[in-house]
């Protein structure tokens, strides 16, 4: 029977490694069953964790939670170090699973000190990599770029080459250079992922690497590229096939159509149990294809979800979002009301899947129809800044002319810039 649990728990990890959560929660749970019968309750946590990762893989998350808290004493009492290593490593899986972030985090460095204390730099690597993920939904970019970098370079220093937490660590690289602009570094990045991804055959890191292509390549005003790297096929995970139809329907937004039918296919895919974070994602675009009104009303309800599960960076989308559906609704007095402070009140925090310069051209165009020329002209200085002195540098060359004038974004801005007498960027 040990051996049996032990092989079943061997063929779960193989296949949650995989990407085929199904196949690995019923291995889990065969596991977990048999292992009832043994007389040392640790075949057994195996078998729960397996478990949990499976469920947290599936969008179960919130079943396995207490699943995993039903040890947590026995570990911390009883359990060896490597065994408390593996409980915090899934126990912060599972939390961000459930969008606690800030337990996820504390989790997590809970996790990275046993693994510093094991010189365990694989799995140190591992989850500052995964605490650079976290940083990175709390809105804080420079910080999480800052743990994904440690994380590479715990990686290198070990030789490691293959396998999909090395190429999740290139991925969460590239997705954090481009949110900062670095879109030279982005790319290579997100390159070196998908060479490690497709080598393993990992179609579910694959997807998502290509999708955080697709966004970079959108602001790079690449479009028809940004088309080419979604055509992938689609892994069985909910989440990653409505971000694609999500960026589909964007796509065909930026092509002068209404990109209504992904965007709804988005919505459908997902359900109203999917995903937490996706799903307000996908909620603020749908408010994209809603009448003004009822846009800024969906809006002002992802605020409060997102305040509400700590994805601060997703609360400031939806205000900006919201702001600029009141203006559309010829309320530019309540969009001045929804931005006025908000920039200061979320300093050093980005907008969740917003390209930068979106947010203050939102808030340009608020406060210059509010009749408030000084943030507005603000608003636009910094973004033409950002545009020529931050981003403008870190493009590739074959890239930049597109950037500069197919992006619509840094063309209307660029535009009004001059018009106000804003420097030009640099060609």
């Amino acid at each position: 029977a040990a051996q049996r649990v032990a092989a079943l728990n061997a063929q779960a990890t193989a296949q949650l490694l995989a990407a085929d959560p199904a196949a690995g929660l019923r291995s889990a749970k065969s596991a977990f069953e048999l292992a009832v019968t043994l007389d040392s309750p640790w075949p057994r946590f195996e078998a729960a964790r397996l478990q949990a990762i499976g469920l947290a893989q599936s969008d179960r998350a919130a079943e396995a939670l207490p699943l995993l808290e039903s040890f947590r004493e026995q570990v911390e009492r009883d359990g060896s170090l490597e065994q408390r290593g593996k409980f915090w490593a899934d126990y912060a899986y599972v939390l961000n699973s459930c969008r606690r972030l800030r337990a996820t985090a504390a989790a997590l460095k809970t996790g990275i000190g046993i693994a510093r204390e094991l010189a365990d730099y694989g799995e140190l690597a591992t989850m500052t990599s995964n605490l650079a993920q976290v940083s990175a939904n709390l809105g804080q970019l420079d910080t999480a770029l800052d743990y994904a970098l440690q994380s590479r370079a715990l990686r290198e220093r070990l030789g490691q080459t293959s396998g999909p937490a090395s190429g999740a660590i290139d991925m969460y690289v590239g997705w954090l250079s481009g949110m900062l602009g670095r879109y030279r570094e982005a790319l290579e990045s997100l390159d070196a992922a998908a060479a490690c991804f497709a080598r393993d055959a990992q179609t579910l890191w694959a997807a998502v690497s290509a999708n955080h292509r697709a966004v970079f390549l959108l602001d790079l005003g690449q479009v028809a590229r940004a088309q080419q790297a979604l055509q992938y096929a689609p892994p069985q995970l909910d989440s990653v096939r409505a971000r694609r139809a999500l960026l589909a329907g964007r796509i065909e937004r930026i092509l002068g159509r209404s990109g209504e039918a992904q965007t709804r296919e988005a919505a459908a895919i997902l359900g109203p149990q999917g995903d937490a974070y996706m799903s307000m994602l996908v909620r603020l675009d749908v408010a994209s294809i809603l009448p003004p009104r009822e846009g800024a009303a969906v809006c002002a309800g992802v605020q409060q979800t997102a305040e509400e599960i700590e994805f601060t960076g997703v609360s400031l989308k939806a205000r900006a979002m919201r702001a600029r559906f009141l203006l559309r609704d010829g309320d530019a007095a309540g969009a001045a009301s929804a931005l006025r402070g908000t920039l200061e009140q979320f300093a050093g925090i980005q907008p969740a899947d917003m390209y930068l310069p979106e947010l203050w051209q939102i808030t340009f165009e608020v406060f210059d129809a509010a009749g408030a020329p000084q943030p507005a002209d603000d608003a636009l200085a910094r973004a033409a800044r950002w545009i020529r002195d931050v981003a403008a540098e870190h493009v590739p060359d074959e890239f930049r002319d597109s950037f500069l004038n197919r992006n619509p974004i840094n063309r209307a801005l660029l535009v009004a810039a001059t018009r106000r007498g804003f420097a030009r960027v640099r060609r």
